[in-house]
């Protein structure tokens, strides 16, 4: 396994200094990434070499015969986890000192090991705390990356009832599982805004308009639909009704032309008809001008005769707004869908939605953004019809 040869060097007095994130804090200053690069030396420098550019955009499956290149090392009481797949070392707090029990995530620029070795703090880009909550879902998926979601058995069940639906929102059931307690029960379909508004801390849900800095490692994500324009030359079209697959936030990094390489750790891989898979695998992250509905009314109750169900919306504003939008782009395709561009519709901070004491305050531009229909008080039914696509 690569990195298992690492060798210690002398440990460093100062070895915390690098540890003392804040809980909950976004990139740190370039001198924590000075810092945290002093302190991945600790191990040696053998283990780092091993970070390869990657031109894959995911991981090879654990479970068919392949070996996760994630590789584990101690050291000055940490333990470290080398991810070469999305360049990131996360190194896992001790349960006694600053931040117990939490991680520190160290996220390094593409390159080879020769390009990085002749960058300023040998390219590490990016330093984020994280809380004991965002390092106990750290430490799940790296465990359940590159694994089957179902046994044999039951993909000929799922496949003989032709249901065309992926299992992603399964795998999020799971992260949530493994936080546990009473609010769990509420993140496990496809639509984490509803999970925050019926656990009744609707504030931990964002869109990019409250929280232009976007997810961190562990937050729920959900995406949307982009799609075509009407006429030619006119802009494409944002739906954020229609939920199209949601995944685990690992890591963001930069990428080409001012876009970032995000990784997520997602439920749903491969194709409808085989054994579904979670993956760890990259997105490219732009921002795009798109043209946005805005929903007025919806179906208080369903309606068969007129094929309305519940929740759908039934009305819309008569001009369309132009708002600034979060696209993902990949070559490769989600279960039973196209490998079409998706929208970034939001997601769920896991710290704020776990988290003790008073709720969050509710955002107008999060939970309650004007591209959703109903407030807080006002959740919707999560309905078949356009919330697993199935393209």
């Amino acid at each position: 396994m690569p990195g298992r040869d690492a060798t210690h060097a002398e440990p460093a007095t100062p070895s915390e200094a690098a540890t003392r994130q804040p809980t909950g804090t976004m990139a740190a200053p370039l001198g924590d990434v000075a810092r945290a690069a002093r302190l991945q030396r600790l191990v040696g420098n053998r283990a780092f070499v091993r970070l390869l550019a990657r031109a894959v955009e995911q991981r090879a499956m654990v479970d068919a015969g392949g070996t996760t290149d994630a590789a584990e090392t101690t050291g000055t009481g940490h333990r470290w986890v080398w991810d070469p797949f999305d360049h990131t070392t996360t190194i896992f707090m001790p349960d006694t000192g600053p931040n117990a029990g939490g991680a520190v995530q160290i996220t390094y620029e593409d390159g080879t090991p020769e390009e990085l070795a002749k960058l300023q703090n040998a390219g590490a880009e990016r330093v984020e705390g994280l809380s004991p909550t965002r390092a106990q879902v750290m430490e799940f998926l790296r465990v359940k990356q590159g694994t089957y979601q179902e046994s044999e058995a039951g993909r000929k069940a799922r496949v003989a009832a032709n249901t065309g639906e992926t299992l992603c929102y399964a795998f999020t059931a799971a992260v949530a599982r493994e936080l546990g307690g009473d609010l769990a029960k509420y993140v496990g379909g496809m639509n984490p805004r509803e999970a925050a508004i019926k656990g009744k801390r609707g504030g931990a849900f964002h869109t990019l308009e409250d929280r232009p800095s976007g997810p961190r490692p562990g937050d729920v994500v959900s995406d949307g639909a982009v799609q075509p324009a009407k006429k030619e030359g006119e802009r494409r079209r944002a739906n954020f009704e229609t939920r199209t697959h949601v995944g685990i936030f690992k890591s963001r990094r930069s990428g080409p032309g001012g876009a970032e390489v995000w990784t997520v750790v997602d439920g749903g891989q491969g194709t409808i008809k085989s054994r579904q898979e979670i993956r760890e695998r990259t997105r490219i992250f732009t921002t795009e001008e798109l043209e946005v509905q805005i929903p007025k009314s919806f179906a208080a109750e369903s309606n068969k005769d007129k094929g309305i169900a519940k929740g759908q919306v039934t009305n819309y504003e008569a001009a369309t707004v132009t708002m600034r939008c979060g696209v993902l782009k990949s070559k490769l395709a989600d279960a039973g869908q196209s490998a079409d561009d998706k929208l970034l519709r939001g997601w769920l901070d896991i710290d704020e939605y776990w988290g003790q004491g008073a709720p969050p305050p509710v955002s107008s531009g999060g939970v309650n953004n004007k591209v959703f229909v109903g407030g807080e008080g006002a959740a919707k039914s999560a309905t078949t019809a356009g919330v697993i696509a199935t393209q």
